[in-house]
């Protein structure tokens, strides 16, 4: 998996490189990062539930693997509706929180 950072809004709260989670703010990690440092796993964990209806629907028109839950929540930042926890390319210097957030205001 490429290297990643991970944020809380726009906060820096760890980097995952070479396959190594590096917490750079441990309080602010998810509670599962904090207990397990396995980053894959939480990935994986957000990724949409493939028996929810219209799921692999909606991963055709977006040209998702179907079975790579990884690469489904990559391809939203991994970011969800439930929290303000997401990631981007370590060599990202544009992306901020405000382009990946679901519930934009004016």
């Amino acid at each position: 998996m490429k290297d990643l950072l991970l944020f809380h809004r726009n906060l820096l709260v760890a980097k995952f490189v070479a396959g190594e989670l590096i917490p750079t703010n441990f309080d602010m990690l998810p509670l599962y990062l904090q207990r397990t440092a396995n980053f894959e796993k939480w990935l994986e964990m957000r990724a949409i539930d493939n028996s929810r209806a219209h799921a692999r629907l909606l991963k055709k028109v977006f040209r998702l693997n179907q079975y790579d839950d990884i690469e489904t929540v990559l391809a939203s930042n991994a970011a969800t509706i439930t929290d303000n926890y997401w990631v981007k390319d370590i060599d990202d210097t544009t992306t901020t929180f405000s382009d990946v957030i679901f519930n934009k205001r004016p």
